[in-house]
């Protein structure tokens, strides 16, 4: 039987130097594997009323910015035939407990005030015939955010016109302020609730932390699961890195959307799909929470950018627990090109490859999440013994922890964990005790490292014995280490100059 190396990215962040970046490998049959994804599936599709749900699954399918086609300023906007975009993306689409994304403009026919252009052959006014409405509606949406620079187009008539005919279509919607703020849909003995934002006419403001953070904090007391959008950053090529300050954008303030994604979760989100940039951005987790930042163009036919950058987006398709944990995802890499009918399946796996980039660009101190080459997304746990109080809350023993609850086993024998720090004593003997098979190591560790270090945990009369690599990509942990704690050494100085 054909075997391979099956790798679980789980990469854990070390805070003073306990125990640091940890991943896990495992041996298994091509076939056990198919097995197993085959039962996974199962149960998420087939979940009944009996299941547990602090054991329940979750998947839901976000894409970025859709807008099907304009008929204004005329119908030469609009694919042939009144072609549907969707037609190569929508199986997949349909392929979850939950199905949201970005709808870019308007859904009606005729009518509304057009906000003025000086030449309305080049202006950006979207208005999709309400027909096309069935598209999103076949493709699986359950809820699509009309927060952005485009629902305004035609003004309140647009606007108004546009939910009537989600209603209609049986689509949730949220993001007008004071007439769409909140959703909620009862799927499954859960209810999922639903707020967008962005720094815009009319939307509920992305830039008023105090409104927004009520707001979801009243979501989250009435429901189990709360997604969030949001429509913010600068736009175009050359924008798709996180700056983590306030972005303008021809003089409109776009908002700092790092700041507003983790407000976002502290006040009770568990899911949060940031739009706007029309470019792929990153990804991370805060609090076990999972953050796009953006999706960029998903399905937009007609004047929008496509080159470059701007024609690959991410489908991405997220596990969660029931109470919002990040279990796994999956990101399907789709493109558009000028000519073609909507977006396919991109076999170069462009979006992908974008956002490991973009991943350890932004985020050269870690972001929680590990993504690999074919687009699965696995969560990294962290050392959070300082912001737990928790003197248990070393790297490894977290990552043992959801090994073993994942895979209903406390035994590691075939197991290889990769770290980029030595474990400590109490990690080591952890390791020891689950018969961890092998354990790769970076960087030593002088002061509290128990694999060599300070003392071998080897020597230690065990019927098991750990098999030990050490200085695998020992410059580039190096690099990571001395990131992590300078950050972390700016932060609390920050802090302090704050106080």
């Amino acid at each position: 039987m054909k075997k391979f190396k099956f790798i679980i990215l789980i990469v854990l962040i070390l805070a003073f130097f306990s125990c640091d970046n940890t991943y896990f490998g495992k041996k298994e049959a091509e076939s056990d594997i198919n097995s197993k994804k085959e039962n996974t599936e199962t149960t998420v599709v087939n979940s009944t009323e009996t299941e547990k749900l602090e054991d329940k699954k979750i998947t839901v399918i976000a894409v970025g910015d859709i807008m099907l086609g304009s008929n204004y300023p005329s119908r030469t906007l609009l694919p042939k035939n009144d072609y549907n975009v969707l037609t190569d993306t929508e199986k997949i689409l349909q392929d979850a407990d939950l199905t949201v994304g970005n709808l870019e403009g308007t859904l009606f026919d005729e009518g509304g005030t057009p906000k003025s252009c000086s030449d309305v052959s080049v202006c950006y006014v979207f208005r999709t015939p309400s027909k096309y409405g069935k598209y999103l509606k076949d493709a699986g949406f359950d809820y699509l955010s009309i927060a952005n620079n485009h629902s305004n187009d035609f003004g309140d008539e647009g606007i108004n016109k546009t939910m009537k005919n989600l209603d209609e279509l049986g689509i949730k919607y949220t993001g007008i302020k004071k007439l769409a703020e909140t959703a909620i849909i009862e799927k499954d003995n859960l209810k999922y609730g639903f707020v967008s934002f962005a720094p815009l006419s009319k939307t509920v403001d992305l830039n008023d932390y105090e409104y927004a953070t009520e707001l979801i904090k009243s979501l989250k007391s009435s429901t189990d699961i709360v997604i969030v959008m949001f429509h913010g950053g600068a736009e175009g090529n050359g924008k798709e890195h996180i700056t983590r300050k306030t972005e303008m954008f021809f003089g409109e303030n776009r908002g700092n959307v790092f700041k507003f994604a983790r407000m976002a979760v502290d006040a009770g989100a568990d899911i949060i799909f940031g739009q706007g940039p029309h470019v792929t951005r990153g990804i991370e987790l805060y609090k076990n929470r999972f953050i796009s930042y953006s999706a960029g163009n998903f399905a937009t036919y007609g004047k929008f950018n496509l080159k470059g950058k701007s024609g690959i987006a991410p489908i991405f398709k997220i596990t969660i627990d029931s109470k919002g944990n990040f279990i796994e995802g999956e990101i399907i890499p789709v493109k558009q090109t000028k000519g073609t009918f909507g977006p396919f399946v991109d076999e170069n796996r462009t979006a992908i490859k974008e956002i490991i980039s973009l991943n350890k660009s932004d985020f050269p101190e870690g972001n929680g999440l590990s993504v690999s080459e074919d687009g699965k997304i696995v969560s990294r746990g962290h050392n959070n013994k300082e912001n737990k109080n928790n003197p248990m809350g070393h790297a490894e023993i977290i990552a043992i922890k959801k090994y073993c609850k994942k895979h209903n086993t406390w035994r590691l024998n075939d197991i290889t964990m990769y770290v980029t720090l030595e474990p400590c004593l109490m990690c080591s003997s952890i390791l020891q005790q689950v018969r961890i098979g092998k354990v790769v190591i970076s960087a030593s560790d002088p002061k509290t490292g128990a694999m060599g270090s300070i003392i071998d945990i080897n020597e230690i009369k065990s019927n098991h014995k750990i098999n030990i690599e050490k200085g695998i990509l020992l410059e580039e942990s190096e690099k990571m280490l001395k990131t992590f704690f300078k950050k972390l050494r700016d932060e609390k100085k920050r802090k302090k100059e704050d106080n």
